[in-house]
């Protein structure tokens, strides 16, 4: 997804002022990132809350 937006603001747009537009691919990246990241965050707690014997004290904060 980089690759495709880094080929529309360098070369099909090459010279036009497209400073302000976000293309498709990077607001496509940022959800996924945001999406995995998300997950993993609470595939960790639960592995806490997992191996803390089912510990609401140490696991709810998180």
């Amino acid at each position: 997804m980089a690759s495709v937006a880094n080929w529309v603001y360098f070369i099909e747009n090459f010279g036009a002022d497209i400073a302000d537009h976000i293309t498709w691919t990077i607001a496509a990246t940022i959800m996924l990132t945001a999406m995995i990241t998300f997950f993993v965050h609470i595939f960790f707690v639960h592995r806490i809350f997992t191996l803390s014997r089912r510990n609401y004290f140490i696991t709810i904060p998180m």
